[in-house]
């Protein structure tokens, strides 16, 4: 019997190799086909591969969670203007963003990519800096969210990177599904063959998983391609942003996008500050210190027996960086509190370090509930601080006083970038 059983197993492997085999190219094949009925409804494989360079513009609004003036919902809605021009044969590129936030507060950049030359523009301020935050792809796979029939294309460039997803039903519609580079899912409409959503799963600092929806409708035929109109995203069912195509053309000169405009000045740091990177400390003199870099910089004032901090500076690590280069200055005196200017994620997260070390936690009271949702993830490989120390600011000044210096903290109640904007002032410096 044994030798029997043995004798069967190599046929038994064989039957399985050959099955598996078939159902691989049964599959491929499948994912060949509707790959290629969804580019037959976009224009066909051969147009979409002719269009040599495009450029578009959206407008919409955008849900502004992490930078709202509020910290619950409703969340502040930003009207918000795109515009990409992108050209396929020299792989130069252009995106442009610009937004209006509460209190009539205008924010907008540029991005270049002209072979070796890349800049970023702050397009308000009309200044621009070395480098840039996006390289080509980036922006290529970014326009390819918001329009499907670029994603088609770069799906038939990388046949390889698609394959069969499980198929959904959504809304009573069950759509095909491709799945792209193992990470997102392309629903396809069942009756037009184009694209429905485009869905993803990622991670947040904060909430966890998220599953990001990118809706496609209106649908209209331009230069034999077919184009969305409105384009939506939704983040664990709760709407993100919503925008519209305003114009698109194909087969556009984009030179003149990848030039520095005139009356821009080409500065070291985009924000403006010192231009350094390395961390550092500045002495004002009389236990007043500046600490940190060009990006972020942390005012740290001495009281008598102990120091504040106000701004809690970029990340949590950035935090710690800065808080060490402070050391040699404070003499052995304990950092006694930390004033976080405001609660945007930027400027709030890294409470988590001067949690961490014991340090008070001074402000006002609507921002505990959000400080604690902070506190309680994890950051840089640290838990979750629990139990964390708070003192909050009760009127529109609050005053840290003695005998080795004062500080004043006046709140900014109505500030256009958000709620009770904590402003520091040193008299004794005339520093604001």
């Amino acid at each position: 019997m044994p030798a029997t059983r043995l004798s069967r197993l190599p046929i038994v492997v064989i039957l399985l190799l050959v099955a598996t085999a078939w159902s691989t190219a049964e599959n491929q094949e499948s994912m060949d086909e509707l790959l290629d009925s969804v580019a037959a409804a976009y224009g066909g494989e051969s147009a979409l591969s002719q269009i040599e360079s495009f450029e578009y513009e959206a407008v919409g609004y955008f849900i502004g969670r992490y930078q709202s003036r509020h910290m619950e919902p409703p969340y502040d809605r930003l009207p918000v203007r795109s515009f990409a021009a992108i050209d396929f044969a020299s792989n130069r590129s252009v995106w442009d963003s610009i937004s209006t936030w509460p209190g009539e507060l205008n924010m907008g950049t540029r991005t270049i990519i002209s072979g070796d030359n890349q800049w970023t523009l702050n397009t308000i301020s009309q200044i621009y800096t070395d480098g840039a935050m996006f390289n080509y792809d980036s922006m290529l796979s970014s326009a390819a969210t918001r329009m499907p029939w670029l994603l088609v294309r770069r799906m038939l460039d990388n046949r390889d990177q698609v394959s069969m997803g499980r198929s959904q039903q959504v809304n009573g519609i069950k759509y095909d599904v491709l799945r792209y580079k193992d990470h997102f899912d392309v629903l396809i409409n069942p009756r037009t063959r184009l694209i429905y959503a485009l869905e993803s799963m990622s991670s947040d600092m904060t909430d966890g998983e998220i599953m990001t929806r990118r809706v496609y409708s209106h649908y209209f035929d331009k230069h034999g391609t077919m184009l969305n109109r409105r384009f939506q995203i939704w983040q664990n069912g709760v709407a993100t942003t919503d925008a519209e195509l305003v114009s698109f053309d194909v087969g556009v000169q984009i030179d003149s996008y990848l030039e520095i405009p005139d009356g821009f000045k080409r500065v070291s740091s985009m924000d403006g500050y010192n231009g350094e990177w390395e961390i550092g400390v500045e002495d004002l003199g009389g236990g007043v210190y500046i600490a940190g870099n060009g990006e972020t910089r942390v005012l740290y004032v001495e009281i008598d027996n102990y120091f504040v901090a106000v701004e809690a500076g970029g990340m949590p690590r950035y935090a710690e960086n800065t808080y060490n280069a402070m050391k040699p200055f404070m003499n052995g005196k304990p950092l006694k509190y930390i004033v976080p200017t405001h609660h945007h994620d930027d400027h709030a997260i890294a409470v988590h370090f001067y949690a961490r070390i014991g340090t008070t936690i001074l402000t006002t009271h609507d921002k505990e509930g959000f400080l604690n949702r902070l506190l309680a993830t994890s950051w840089d490989g640290h838990g979750p601080v629990e139990n964390a120390k708070f003192e909050f600011i009760e009127d529109m000044k609050h005053t840290l006083t003695g005998t080795g210096g004062t500080l004043d903290l006046l709140i900014y109640a109505n500030a256009p970038h958000t709620e009770n904007m904590v402003v520091a002032y040193v008299p004794g410096k005339k520093l604001l």
